[in-house]
């Protein structure tokens, strides 16, 4: 049987590069979409948490 997979790429325009995020980093971004479902947030509040993980973008953005 195979493992469904579960993650989110997020892409940094500014920088051109992305992020793919699985595991336990999926997880924490799912918890957050889910919170701001419940409470919608503002912009600022979705750019400082969008930030936060591209900091960790390495990956030069690739058009598939």
């Amino acid at each position: 049987p195979q493992l469904a997979r579960h993650g989110f790429e997020i892409v940094d325009k500014r920088s051109g590069k992305e992020v793919y995020l699985d595991g336990s980093w999926a997880e924490m971004f799912q918890q957050q979409i889910l919170a701001w479902q419940r409470d919608a947030p503002t912009q600022e509040e979705v750019e400082d948490t969008l930030d936060r993980y591209t900091g960790l973008a390495q990956n030069p953005v690739v058009v598939h």
